[in-house]
């Protein structure tokens, strides 16, 4: 967007604040507030130096910063909202701060659910619930005034919605899901409190075992690294009577965000063996291939080829003979575990067996909901053909990799761009390199690319 329109939407946030009497300390004390009443953790425990700082980079007229989505909700909400009362409509201090969003790049549908779920939230109660359809709130409300007369009804709407919220996952950006699946979180644990028994119980414990699962993805994907830690742990701890196969699902998503937050293998590692133990226990013939592939993939990471060979055939002889019966079908196949078995062999400097079998995984997972999948084989593949002698077949195949991760903006392909780029640095001056610097910056790194 053009350099003048925003320094005046600097200028307007400057006004909009000035306004309403708040220094930046004050607006910070609102937007810490604002993150308490919406259940977003991170933010309400981010100090007011902090956001000062942050309040400080978008009003600065020389190179304004713009917030981002977590933040805008958070704005919207601090500015439509003064004690008791309310002001959404045409005029408002909302109303003027929705066309600065829109100034600042936000979407015109981005714009219209902002208005929805503000206008929703502040005009029934200051209540989390009013983020979900009115048929779940009404259920949602009534099952926690008596969280021990939970139905079957409500845990199973409960958990279409968690599920719903997860096919989204790559499709929108993850601090809007973040806010979107808070409610559903924070209902989870209430009900949990009340410990009912019986089939309610055990599919309650699975809802909110998926649910703090998926909250601790999404934690990773926008950087709240202690959030996610502490929601694996709530994850863990609901699905403790379980069948094994369930908490082997979740130590495998675990030991994959431990590996990439501390970019410790020995700590994934640790949790890995746990997932391969569970998966053993279990009856998913799917879970336990997935458990050995991810560990045939930490033991390739520590250079220890024996073993991740084993682990790689052990998947395999699980993949092959998995009947479509297994309860975890679905989640893990052949096409997945071609990508495992390329990187292996990436790490283990067998470049020629890594494309072939990188090239097949990439061929096999088209699903639209595999995308942050493809982005990830996709850069293993560019760096596979960079260590076959090839960098210019690897940075155009790198392009493919910055749309998609641009369009997911999920982390780890980021991070697997930012480790092939790394080693392009000897054909820095070429043209091919040059136009792949571009391209990354336009689409991850400029202001308003993600």
């Amino acid at each position: 967007m053009p350099e003048p329109v925003r320094r005046n939407a600097a200028r307007t946030l400057r006004a909009l604040r000035e306004r309403r009497g708040w220094s930046w300390a004050d607006e910070a004390r609102a937007i810490n507030d604002a993150a308490r009443v919406l259940a977003i953790e991170a933010v309400a425990r981010t100090s007011v130096a902090s956001l000062v700082r942050t309040i400080a980079r978008w009003e600065c007229e020389g190179k304004p910063v713009a917030p981002g989505e977590r933040y805008q909700l958070l704005l919207a909400y601090a500015f439509a909202v003064r004690g008791n009362d309310v002001a959404v409509g045409r005029g408002s201090d909302f109303d003027e701060l929705m066309s600065v969003f829109a100034d600042l790049g936000a979407s015109a549908d981005r714009i219209t659910a902002l208005r929805a779920q503000i206008t929703r939230l502040a005009t029934c109660g200051h209540n989390l619930l009013a983020f979900l359809s009115p048929g779940l709130r009404q259920s949602l409300s009534r099952a926690l005034t008596a969280p021990a007369t939970v139905s079957d009804e409500v845990v199973a709407q409960l958990a279409d919605f968690v599920a719903d919220l997860d096919a989204q996952i790559g499709g929108l950006p993850f601090a809007r899901l973040q806010v979107a699946l808070a409610p559903a979180v924070e209902a989870c644990r209430l009900l949990l409190e009340s410990n009912p028994a019986g089939p309610v119980g055990t599919q309650l414990s699975r809802t909110a075992a998926n649910a703090f699962m998926i909250a601790a993805r999404i934690a990773f994907e926008v950087r709240d690294f202690d959030i996610s830690a502490r929601m694996y742990r709530q994850a863990i701890n609901a699905a403790g009577q379980l069948p094994s196969w369930e908490r082997a699902a979740i130590r495998t998503s675990q030991a994959l965000v431990t590996l990439y937050s501390t970019r410790s293998v020995p700590a994934a590692r640790q949790i890995v063996d746990i997932a391969v133990r569970d998966a053993r226990r279990s009856d998913s013939r799917v879970m336990r291939a997935r458990a050995h592939a991810l560990l045939a993939e930490m033991a390739a990471r520590a250079n220890q080829e024996k073993q991740a060979f084993t682990a790689l055939h052990r998947a395999w002889a699980d993949v092959d003979r998995h009947a479509g019966a297994d309860p975890a079908a679905g989640r893990f196949g052949p096409g997945y575990l071609e990508g495992f078995e390329g990187l292996c062999n990436l790490h283990l400097g067998r470049g020629r067996e890594a494309e072939s079998q990188l090239t097949r995984s990439l061929a096999a997972l088209a699903h639209p909901r595999q995308a942050v999948q493809r982005a990830v084989i996709t850069a293993d593949l560019a760096l596979a053909r960079l260590r076959n002698g090839a960098p210019e077949a690897a940075a155009l195949l790198l392009h493919d990799c910055v749309d998609l991760a641009a369009a997911t903006q999920a982390r780890v392909p980021s991070i697997r761009i930012a480790e092939v780029r790394r080693e392009l640095r000897a054909w820095r001056t070429e043209a091919f390199v040059s136009d792949l610097d571009d391209h990354i910056y336009d689409a991850l790194l400029a202001p308003g690319s993600v």
